[in-house]
């Protein structure tokens, strides 16, 4: 049991305690105080406090979970009147046997003195007369153990159920968590190998350029795969270290393009000290670079990282060039990318993708925060 479980079910038992000490010590609170304590009185109020805590304990461990929180409420309504209904007359007939037993007087007044006898004063004095007594009704004690039930019942009805709801939002919200964070890991699983896959491809590439260059790649993929297997193995990583994969990605895609392709990647001089998704827009780049770049026409890749005290925006621009019918397709990348974000940001995130015959753009702006 998790300790917000703990707190959740010693904070319901205390509330619990709480109400059954109020309860059985309202003889000494609502007594009058003028009144010796009185236990025939304190005798008679247990006499009903036993058939509250039945009740208490039928309702909280049998009928409530077995009934109200699983859909049935009629059933449970039903048999709470019913168990009250067949209590209170129990009471009824209790309190009629022991009134029975009791002395009852003709008036309000005392017994007249004999008599003979004058406390009063003298033989002819009238002893004074008492006004006569307006005293209140009270209820019968089965017609106050059927508004203590209700409310006792409706009170930690109430308590239950707010306490079991709460519990179920926490454990609702830990499961959504947990399977945000399993997609997280899915979803960056899935970006390493494409990330991989076509790295391989420039190399291969360049074996039949230059071998040269293509040991100088393998080195910098070395690197690289370096950082995707060991350094991001946490859900976090600093901006420093993603942008130095970035740059070193960048410099092993200039082994393969020709020096007409213009690359820029601008980076601020100083860094902030910030946890960032790993490989949160390496896709981005990725994209650029498989489909910003042609042999055939002038092409460009502009990439700006330009993070501030609170976000970090990152935008890719890139020569658009006629894709063939096979490469319309984005691939995994992208979209991974995009439910990556979702994921992570949900609405506090903007991304922008403007496409036209000449430039393919990405615009992303994210919040800095704590990454868990």
């Amino acid at each position: 049991m998790t300790s917000s479980k703990y707190l959740i079910k010693h904070t319901e038992t205390f509330l619990v305690i709480i109400l059954w000490a109020l309860l059985i010590s309202m003889p000494l609170i609502f007594s009058n105080t003028n009144n010796s304590f009185n236990l025939d009185d304190l005798s008679i109020f247990l006499q009903t406090i036993a058939p509250l805590f039945l009740i208490f304990l039928v309702n909280r461990f049998l009928l409530a979970p077995k009934l109200l929180l699983k859909g049935r409420a009629t059933v449970y309504a039903a048999l709470i009147i019913v168990m009250i209904a067949f209590l209170s007359v129990g009471l009824y007939f209790i309190d009629i046997q022991m009134h029975d037993r009791m002395p009852h007087y003709s008036s309000n007044f005392p017994p007249r003195t004999p008599p003979g006898t004058h406390p009063f004063g003298a033989p002819n004095q009238r002893p004074p007369q008492p006004p006569p007594l307006d005293l209140p009704k009270q209820l019968p004690p089965f017609a106050n153990f059927i508004i203590l039930s209700f409310l006792l019942v409706g009170f930690d009805t109430g308590l239950h159920a707010f306490f079991k709801l709460t519990q179920a939002e926490k454990d609702r919200s830990r499961l959504e968590k947990e399977n945000v964070i399993n997609q997280l890991d899915i979803l960056r699983h899935q970006i390493s190998p494409h990330f991989l896959m076509n790295t391989l491809n420039n190399i291969h590439t360049l074996i039949d350029i230059s071998g040269d260059k293509a040991k100088e790649a393998v080195i910098k993929l070395s690197k690289l795969m370096r950082y995707l297997l060991y350094d991001i193995a946490d859900n976090s990583t600093s901006l420093k270290n993603e942008i130095s994969f970035i740059e070193s990605y960048v410099e092993l895609m200039k082994l393969r393009v020709s020096e007409k392709v213009i690359i820029q990647l601008n980076i601020p001089t100083e860094i902030p000290n910030q946890k960032i998704p790993p490989l949160l827009f390496t896709s981005f780049v990725e994209n650029a670079f498989k489909h910003g770049i042609s042999y055939k026409y002038p092409s460009f890749i502009k990439i700006d990282i330009l993070p501030t005290s609170s976000a970090l925006q990152v935008v890719v621009k890139n020569s658009n060039h006629q894709k063939k019918e096979v490469e319309q397709s984005s691939g995994i990348g992208l979209d991974n990318a995009k439910r990556r974000l979702d994921l992570l940001y949900s609405n506090e995130y903007t991304l922008n993708i403007i496409e036209n015959k000449a430039l393919f753009t990405v615009h992303l702006t994210i919040p800095f925060k704590t990454i868990s």
